[in-house]
């Protein structure tokens, strides 16, 4: 069974879930009511049994849903941007330490300058950068990444709860020395946000880097040079002239001889 048509199973099985859990509500009133009428007294009013299964029964097909529209909207961000061409597009998952590199990429302030990466969001190589999309069929860049400070690009692995997952790494030039930006590729289908794996992962890893090695050729690098940029694993200090303290300023003022 291909990944598309499993997303598509699973789709409909949770819409008839819904379904039929709403239909058996309207359908079965009586044998319900019999059903709490055998639950234990919670202690308190005698309409909070019935009242909290109501509101769960509400509530869980309308935070599906809800979820549901934002995975639709990712997914018609990434075919309009796969359809523009002139880059590589990937479907990608919002991870707490990408929030946290991209919050420390802006000096803490990224929300407040309206950076806000959603659960889902659509990667997209192109002729500047690598760059951070969002929105629907109108999708809006939230970040972009010039190549000049994309050091390397490179595969690694991320714990998420009890699993080990392949993630994407951008390493960025950031304050004198690098940031890694670990991205989570994940499919792009509508009702699905399955990390990818294997050669998937990998196809969309060798893009990226293809595109990077493109940006180096055209700046000048030789095509043989491109290929061997190293995978830096390590931050890359930058060496900056040492500067004079105040107190160091002060004693060499005090020494200098006065001007007649």
């Amino acid at each position: 069974m291909s990944r598309t048509v499993r997303d598509r199973a699973l789709k409909t099985f949770f819409v008839a879930a819904g379904l039929a859990v709403i239909a058996a509500i309207a359908l079965f009133p009586d044998a319900i009511a019999r059903v709490l009428v055998r639950l234990p007294d919670p202690g308190g009013s005698p309409y909070a049994g019935p009242a909290i299964i109501a509101l769960v029964v509400v509530l869980v097909p309308l935070v599906f849903f809800i979820r549901l529209g934002r995975l639709g909207r990712s997914a018609a961000a990434f075919r309009t941007l796969e359809r523009a061409g002139g880059g590589v597009t990937a479907g990608a998952r919002r991870t707490r330490s990408l929030l946290a590199a991209v919050s420390e990429l802006y000096g803490g302030d990224a929300k407040a300058l309206g950076v806000r990466i959603g659960i889902r969001f659509v990667l997209r190589a192109e002729a500047e950068g690598v760059g951070f999309w969002a929105g629907g069929r109108k999708p809006k860049r939230l970040l972009l990444v010039p190549w000049d400070e994309v050091r390397t690009i490179r595969s690694d692995t991320m714990a998420i709860g009890d699993r080990s997952v392949p993630v994407m790494l951008l390493r960025v030039r950031h304050a004198g020395a690098s940031l890694e930006l670990p991205v989570l590729l994940a499919s792009h289908a509508r009702a699905s946000a399955i990390p990818l794996r294997g050669e998937a992962f990998f196809q969309v890893v060798r893009a990226f880097k293809a595109k990077q090695r493109a940006h180096l050729v055209a700046g000048g690098l030789a095509w043989e040079e491109a290929l061997q940029v190293a995978p830096i694993t390590a931050p890359i200090p930058i060496i900056k002239g040492q500067r004079p303290t105040l107190a160091e300023r002060r004693a060499f003022a005090a020494a200098a001889p006065a001007a007649e």
